[in-house]
């Protein structure tokens, strides 16, 4: 309970100890039956662990085929966002400029401006139609990079915090940019 970050983790302990004390306990013809399912749950559990490691090799093979290979090496993204990336942004070689990424991935803010030159731009909220699962992606990654990346990275992320801006659409723009 101390591992996964529960408060009063003793406490809990004993609420559960005496939550068993007075739990029914179950039939004695289901016994066997609740045993099995519980073995075959279990295998089940084990199975698929292995499969995901599997499939994050076949991932990995694949990717160090294509330029996606080298968004692995910026520390904290690895083989987690590399290959999600990759596959959201396609080949640099034919990629769109950063600003028009930014707005597809939801990382840029709407721009309205009427009456002329001569007003200032509205600046609005972000735009809801763009592409989730590159904001997702994005988002996600820059949360990795702001706690796993380079200390450089990392420094930049806490000073986005401290100066009360919005740290992760930031960071997010920042590793699009570098993406």
């Amino acid at each position: 309970l101390r591992k996964y970050l529960v408060q009063d983790p003793e406490g809990s302990a004993e609420k559960l100890k005496a939550l068993t004390g007075t739990a029914l306990p179950p039939p004695g013809e289901m016994i066997d039956a609740l045993q099995r399912s519980l073995k075959e749950e279990i295998n089940i559990y084990r199975l698929l662990g292995t499969s995901m490691h599997n499939m994050d090799i076949d991932i990995a093979k694949l990717l160090a085929n294509t330029a996606g290979a080298m968004l692995t090496t910026i520390p904290g993204i690895g083989l987690r966002w590399a290959p999600a990336l990759y596959s959201e942004l396609a080949d640099p070689a034919r990629r769109r400029n950063v600003n028009k990424m930014a707005a597809l991935a939801g990382t840029a803010p709407r721009l309205k401006q009427s009456g002329g030159p001569d007003k200032p731009a509205i600046i609005g909220h972000r735009g809801k139609q763009c592409s989730s699962s590159l904001k997702h992606i994005l988002f996600s990654g820059a949360v990795t990079l702001g706690q796993y990346g380079h200390p450089e990275i990392r420094d930049m992320y806490q000073h986005d915090k401290d100066m009360g801006r919005d740290k992760v659409v930031r960071m997010a723009r920042r590793l699009l940019r570098l993406s």
